[in-house]
Parts: C-alpha cells; sequence; structure tokens
C-alpha cells in the first residue's frame, strides 16, 4: 500500500530489509491475479475524493449564505412596506437611506463571506472549470501521443529485425 501511495519500491524493500527483486516479483504476480501495484494511485484517488469533498461543501456554504442574505433582504423589505402602509407619504428620505446602507451593508457581507470560503461567482467557476478541462485535455492528448511514439518505436525495432 505504501508503493500505492507512491513511495520508492527500492526504498520500502530496504526499510522492510527485504531484496527488492522479492519486492517485484511479488507486484508482478499479484498483477497477474488482477490486483495491479500501481505508484501513486491510492494518493490520486485521494486527491480527487478531496477535491470533490470541497466542491460539495462550498456548494453547501454558498447556498446558506444566499439562503441567509434572502431572509435577510426580505426581512428589510418587510419593514420599509411597513412604513410605507399608510400610503400618505411616497418617499421618506431617511427610510430610504436607511434601506441602501442595510442593503449595502448585506452585499458586502456576502462578497467578504464568499471570499473568505473561496467560493467564485458563476462567470470565475466557469472560466476554472474551462482551465481544468483544458489541462485534461492536454494530459490526454500527451498519452496519446506517448502510445502512438511507443507504437511506433515497436514497429521499427520489429521492422529492424526483419
Amino acid at each position: 500500500m505504501r508503493y500505492e501511495y507512491g513511495e520508492n519500491l527500492k526504498d520500502l524493500a530496504i526499510e522492510y530489509k527485504v531484496p527488492e527483486i522479492t519486492l517485484k516479483k511479488r507486484k508482478s504476480k499479484d498483477t497477474l491475479k488482477g490486483d495491479p501495484w500501481i505508484k501513486g494511485f491510492r494518493s490520486k484517488i485521494a486527491y480527487k475524493d478531496l477535491i470533490e469533498t470541497n466542491e460539495n461543501r462550498k456548494a453547501v456554504i454558498d447556498k446558506e449564505i444566499t439562503e441567509k442574505a434572502r431572509k435577510e433582504l426580505l426581512l428589510l423589505n418587510e419593514i420599509v412596506d411597513e412604513f410605507y402602509k399608510s400610503g400618505d407619504v411616497i418617499v421618506i428620505p431617511q427610510v430610504e437611506k436607511a434601506f441602501s446602507i442595510r442593503a449595502e451593508r448585506i452585499e458586502k457581507q456576502i462578497e467578504l463571506r464568499r471570499k473568505i470560503e473561496s467560493i467564485h461567482d458563476e462567470e470565475t467557476q466557469v472560466q476554472i472549470d474551462l482551465v481544468k478541462a483544458n489541462i485534461e485535455l492536454k494530459k490526454i492528448e500527451a498519452e496519446t501521443k506517448s502510445l502512438d511514439l511507443r507504437l511506433k518505436k515497436q514497429t521499427m525495432a520489429k521492422y529492424l529485425k526483419e
């Protein structure tokens, strides 16, 4: 398992005082039985799980922030409606000023909380996702080119033997 988490097979052989060839034979036997030893495999899975958990947590926090802001704005709207309930007065400057100050404060709180929690707005998140997709595409292209190169080398080696 430590090899699958990314440690070097040679270092593990030295630490456990086992010949390296023994570990290599064990690795090849397990590979034939269907349990391939892939260096760094488990750490990649753990990293993907961490990212997924983090994204889910951010979505929950964003929903919580939005819900709290919605409640505050509805409450503020009810208070303003209460002032204008009589219908005699069209605009009360003090109420309008208080409303705008309170609304700005709520907006600043939302922005600050999102910055603290590292939650991006939709446009920025789309750009981040696009960059991630481009990176994955480049990885796939690199793997394809590597496979093509390996195939060409094998073909050339086979051709040279004939």
